[in-house]
């Protein structure tokens, strides 16, 4: 379940596209003892975001003062990047926060948005929220998956990666 809406609301893409990403950091060990899908954030890192999309999920874990990119199952991890920028932006009624994560040409956009649907009778807002993953290479949407959760990006995410300047629209 969500949390508070902050003003800015957030949101979160990270995009995998499958057999076409080469790993730019190994994996060696397993993720902590949690329940399968939970996370692949490893013992003693801090869970920032995690989505379950399908058999595989992404995760991203601060790790000491730095971020971690996870793509792949529990035992199989498939990529990983320590390359993202944080970019939030806020709109009437809600907001969007982006994880951006770069590999090898391609973009991987985690997202988390809170957006107002209507007005009620009874004066509320009727907020939407989703999450996911964007996927991109030479500016071209290559697959958007959804989260199988309620995922957010918290705003500790702060503490552990750069900010960005640009929300990519999708």
């Amino acid at each position: 379940m969500r949390g508070v809406v902050t003003a800015i609301g957030s949101t979160c893409i990270l995009a995998m596209l499958l057999g076409t990403l080469s790993i730019t950091g190994a994996a060696s060990a397993r993720p902590a003892s949690q329940p399968a899908g939970h996370s692949l954030c490893m013992a003693g890192e801090t869970r920032i975001f995690s989505c379950p999309l399908g058999a595989k999920q992404v995760s991203v874990c601060g790790a000491g003062k730095q971020a971690v990119y996870r793509y792949g199952r529990p035992g199989k991890i498939e990529l990983v990047s320590r390359s993202m920028t944080l970019a939030e932006q806020g709109y009437s009624g809600g907001g969007e926060t982006q994880i951006q994560v770069t590999n090898n040409g391609y973009s991987y956009i985690l997202f988390d948005r809170t957006v107002r649907t209507g007005f009620g009778p009874d004066g509320r807002h009727d907020p939407a929220f989703s999450s996911g993953l964007l996927v991109r290479r030479g500016g071209r949407i290559l697959s958007s998956k959804r989260c199988g959760n309620d995922a957010s990006i918290p705003s500790l995410a702060r503490q552990f990666m750069p900010t960005g300047n640009e929300i990519v629209v999708h």
